[in-house]
């Protein structure tokens, strides 16, 4: 036991009794501002830091290393365990392998690092790389203002939330807002060469399942089904066609539909006739889907004749019809 101030507190006094009924003394109280206790520590003694364990580093401002080979080197940092380190101010490592850099961040379980300021990363090999970030489960990460949890997922975008294992990576803005970017994911991938999403939500509202870039509010790549009962079907479109100014004094008119995307096979085609929104007349309508083929087909509008009009119209019109793949 080593005394190196003459005006060494109490504590200083009792840890020297202590040690002189031990074995060769390994504890070393050099100032009332620094406390070393252990073998091959190192502490700055004038900032306030305290050292406890075997080659800990407690060189930070108020900060504190305890266990085996951890460092406490930012300002007000703690370190704590086997081997982890603290290095961001006012930051926090602790149990085994895990680095604290950023600033007020947080890592705790084994092989974790926490880099972004204000993160939090926990369990077996996690990292949280972004601002204000957390990462949980086994070899995650969470590189924007987002969290990431399961196994092996990667949460890319400001506000994202990542859940399951091996989602698809298709990359985005990690710091701001944007329409197009991922929202929250759950990944059914099978490896890092085989990433894949079940499910994915984006920023814009848009729903894909089965999809990882769905443009509609619900896109789904497969066979749905709707209720309980019902057939189910692979593929599903829909959409509707103006018809403006009427039939030009014929009883028929040839409306080419095309799909947003080709389907895989032709479909089943559903066609219905309506007038605009808010305006009604007493017309009637026969129409029919003719030419089906896998990228549209024409929809065939035929005026029915009623008294005092032999088929002909004048009004617009409205096609609606539903596409469906078996």
């Amino acid at each position: 036991m080593t005394i190196m101030k003459s005006h060494a507190s109490k504590l200083s006094a009792a840890i020297t009794s202590i040690c002189l009924l031990s074995t060769p003394a390994l504890a070393t109280v050099t100032d009332p501002h620094g406390v070393d206790v252990g073998d091959g520590n190192t502490l700055n003694f004038d900032q306030n830091s305290a050292a406890i364990g075997n080659s800990v580093k407690a060189t930070g401002l108020n900060s504190g290393a305890f266990g085996y080979y951890t460092n406490a080197t930012g300002r007000e940092s703690f370190a704590l365990g086997n081997q982890s380190t603290a290095s961001g101010d006012f930051s926090a490592a602790m149990n085994k392998f895990n680095t604290a850099s950023g600033q007020g961040s947080f890592a705790i379980g084994r092989h974790t690092t926490a880099s972004g300021e204000g993160s939090f990363s926990t369990n077996y090999a996690t990292k949280a790389s972004g601002w204000h970030a957390s990462s949980f489960g086994s070899y995650t990460e969470a590189k924007g203002d987002s969290a990431a949890f399961g196994a092996y997922t990667v949460a890319e975008t400001s506000a994202a939330m990542v859940t399951g294992i091996y989602n698809e990576l298709t990359g985005g803005d990690p710091v701001y807002w944007q329409p197009g970017d991922t929202l929250f994911v759950i990944g059914n991938g099978t490896s890092s060469l085989d990433r894949h999403n079940a499910v994915t939500v984006l920023k814009n509202g848009n729903m894909g399942i089965n999809t990882s870039s769905p443009t509609t509010l619900l896109e789904v790549n497969g066979s749905s089904k709707l209720g309980g009962a019902g057939t189910p079907f692979n593929a599903m479109q829909l959409g509707k066609v103006d018809v403006l100014g009427g039939s030009g004094g014929q009883d028929r008119v040839i409306v080419p539909v095309t799909f947003p995307k080709p389907f895989a096979d032709n479909p089943i085609i559903i066609v219905t006739v309506a007038a605009p929104p808010g305006i009604s007349y007493g017309d009637a309508f026969n129409v029919t889907a003719e030419n089906i083929t896998s990228t549209g087909f024409d929809a065939v509008v035929k005026g029915l004749p009623i008294p005092g009009n032999q088929g002909s119209w004048g009004a617009d019109l409205q096609v609606h019809w539903q596409a469906y793949e078996l």
